[in-house]
């Protein structure tokens, strides 16, 4: 069984709120480091990160005051980040062509999958 010290509709709040605005910060890191659609990306950037603040700071003001605190905070932040990796790591990845070279890793190619 699950415990939880913050309700339910603030954890599923926070969740949605941290996804969308981890989903910004990695487009604009996206277009930042030259990927296609450089101008659309940094728009989306934009529009997620904005949206985010301003839309839950609107819709949700107990998200940001007091909100959830500590190892709380932590775990939901967290989990948020890594769901939009992998959101964002399946969509780069179906962007792909097969004649593209592998993304780059520390100055060398990553391994082949």
């Amino acid at each position: 069984m699950i415990r939880a010290y913050v309700p339910w509709y603030l954890v599923r709040n926070y969740m949605v709120f941290a996804l969308v605005a981890c989903l910004g910060a990695l487009q604009l890191a996206q277009a930042h480091g030259g990927a296609e659609h450089r101008r659309v990306r940094y728009a989306v950037a934009a529009v997620l990160l904005a949206g985010a603040f301003l839309g839950y700071y609107a819709l949700a003001p107990e998200l940001l005051t007091p909100g959830p605190a500590g190892g709380e905070l932590m775990f939901l932040f967290g989990g948020s980040a890594l769901l939009a990796v992998m959101v964002t790591r399946r969509t780069s990845h179906s962007e792909r062509s097969e004649e593209s070279p592998p993304p780059r890793f520390f100055g060398r190619y990553a391994p082949s999958e």
